[in-house]
């Protein structure tokens, strides 16, 4: 849209004034005439052609300012023009926004015509950002600008303009009572600059309405279902509540009509101060409301307001998926809604109204880097023909769901079945002392294999998913001691040394790489939970235990793939973990 300067400068303005008697029973005038000129196009920067092309007259009573536009030109034969007029003041409208109800002017076949109209005095035009000047208040600059406009333009339609004209001095009157209210907004008139308020409405020192006050709320975007299509992680639009509120505390009021302007949208509404928006991206959005009753304009106000949807990607194994805490949102991978990602995801949704989260969670117990996010994998669960058809690698399909979308954060628990951590926990149970096992004497190698495997997976994920977002990959948790912080003994055969040989050989070494990792390839370490579980591991005391036990596993998901994995308790205290990482996305 075209916009134009309120104060049109012209280069050279013809004015007299002159007090003309009064005649019998009419008060008394004063009056000026002003050339008027032939203009192009006007915006904030445009400069008025100067060819003279008639004269306005102003004839000023008490009450009301008579303006009589003549036009002696030949550009315009035949035409039809609005009229707008306004005290001089600084700044930018749009075009037709000020024009004067019932007044224009038709030329002739020459090119010239007449029009006449009345102002009242004092005469109060607002502007579309909610200000307002008053002519022949003896404040301001009390000076006239005259805009004849093509009618019907929505562009540079200006024809012709006079001013600014000075406005003929008032007929001598009365000084106002200093104490009068007429409009009982607490401002006197003799102060008031805005003579006519909305009853109730908070207004300002000179007594012209404050402006609206605008706050926004979006809806949650995860409520417990993970997004699993292109369409759900990228929307076509993003809903919003534009709230509406009076300003200093004030309670809105329902019965005014508030339009809500966004981009190319306008929306109104009545009886609510809540007004729907649907923005078509992210980002910051210029908004605008404007309260009126009965085509009279109260107050407006603006704001830019944030559209901010977080998108949270899990990838990983058992314990970023949530073993042992069926039932299962998805069979296949025993992916639960207890897992700690998951309920992180889930409280940053309800911890900010002004944001929404979309949460992809493609974590697969019994995954490696190898077999699971970089390589397919059939899943812990596989039935049927699934034991044939690989589900593809996590990094692939999370690329493919996110498209041109960046993630905020990707969680990322991976790295204990890549060294056999099972095998190890088995060889535990049996008779003979677990560190002499096969398991045991493959760990140094695993460990090795493991680092470059985290080498490889930094690749794909800054190819394909996250160039320059963050990854928060977890620590692994001790289950390895009870509440006492003895070092469990797991009858019959796993021993109170075992569990010692275990944390300093496979939990403590482990996590020791998986922090390498994340210092080497710029992820963020989440630490905590090792230390977290010590009172808490596999042969704490039932209210203490924050591990599934075998017997638990049996019972809860008839199998045995939940034994030594967080239960809903220690998936707790990942979420606690997890979601203080997260507080740097706010940051």
């Amino acid at each position: 849209m075209r916009h134009r300067i309120r104060a049109f400068v012209v280069a050279v303005v013809t004015a007299t004034a002159t007090l003309m008697p009064a005649a019998a029973g009419n008060a008394a005038v004063t009056t000026a005439t002003a050339t008027l000129y032939r203009v192009g196009a006007i915006g904030c920067d445009g400069k008025p052609q100067n060819e003279a092309a008639g004269t306005v007259t102003l004839e000023r009573s008490d009450t009301a300012l008579k303006v009589t536009v003549q036009v002696d030109d030949t550009q315009y034969p035949s035409h039809a023009f609005s009229v707008e007029a306004w005290e001089e003041a600084p700044g930018c409208y749009s075009d037709n926004a000020l024009r004067v109800s019932g007044a224009g002017l038709t030329t002739d076949s020459s090119g010239s015509g007449t029009a006449t109209f009345t102002l009242p005095m004092p005469y109060t035009q607002s502007f579309p950002d909610g200000s307002t000047v008053v002519l022949g208040d003896g404040r301001g600059t009390e000076r006239l600008v005259v805009v004849l406009d093509n009618s019907g333009s929505t562009g540079a339609g200006d024809s012709y303009s006079a001013g600014p004209i000075p406005l003929p001095g008032p007929v001598p009157s009365p000084s106002p009572d200093p104490d009068l209210d007429a409009d009982g907004d607490g401002v006197p008139d003799s102060d008031d600059r805005c003579p006519d308020s909305y009853p109730g409405y908070p207004v300002d020192g000179a007594g012209c309405a404050k402006p609206l006050e605008l706050d926004w709320t979006v809806p949650d975007r995860f409520t417990g279902e993970p997004a699993t299509t292109i369409g759900q992680v990228t929307p076509h639009a993003y809903p919003a509540t534009v709230k509406v509120a009076f300003p200093g505390g004030a309670v809105c009021d329902p019965s005014l009509t508030y339009t809500l302007r966004y981009g190319d949208v306008t929306r109104s509404g009545t009886g609510t101060c809540e007004l729907p928006a649907d923005f078509p991206s992210e980002g910051p959005q210029a908004v605008e409301v404007t309260a009126a009753v009965a085509g009279r304009t109260v107050s407006s106000g603006a704001r830019t307001i944030e559209i901010d949807d977080r998108l949270i990607v899990s990838l990983g194994d058992s314990v970023a998926a949530g073993e042992g805490n069926p039932p299962w949102i998805d069979r296949r991978c025993h992916r639960s809604a207890a897992a700690g990602g998951f309920q992180a995801a889930l409280e940053m949704e309800k911890s900010d109204p002004r944001s929404s989260v979309t949460f992809v969670d493609l974590a697969c117990s019994g995954a490696t880097i190898e077999d699971g996010l970089i390589g397919g994998w059939t899943g812990i669960d596989p039935r049927g023909a699934e034991k044939r058809d690989p589900l593809p690698a996590q990094v692939d399909k999370a690329h493919e769901l996110v498209g041109t979308r960046t993630p905020d954060a990707v969680l990322l628990s991976v790295g204990a079945n890549d060294i056999g951590f099972q095998d190890v926990a088995e060889a535990c149970f049996l008779p003979t002392h677990c560190a002499g096992s096969k398991a045991a004497r493959k760990l140094p190698n695993a460990l090795t294999k493991l680092s470059n495997s985290y080498n490889r997976l930094a690749g794909e994920l800054k190819e394909k998913l996250t160039p320059n977002g963050p990854v928060y990959l977890t620590e692994y948790f001790n289950p390895l001691h009870d509440e006492q912080g003895r070092y469990c003994t797991i009858l019959p055969f796993w021993s109170a040394d075992e569990s010692r040989w275990a944390e300093a050989e496979v939990v403590t070494k482990l996590n020791d790489v998986v922090r390498a990792a994340a210092a080497r390839n710029g992820w963020t370490y989440v630490g905590g939970p090792a230390s977290d579980f010590l009172p808490h591991g596999y042969c704490a005391s039932p209210a203490a235990k924050w591990v599934v036990t075998l017997s638990e596993s049996g019972l809860g998901q008839r199998g045995v793939s939940g034994t030594f994995h967080p239960n809903r308790a220690g998936q707790d205290d990942y979420r606690r973990r997890i979601s203080e990482a997260l507080t740097a996305l706010d940051e």
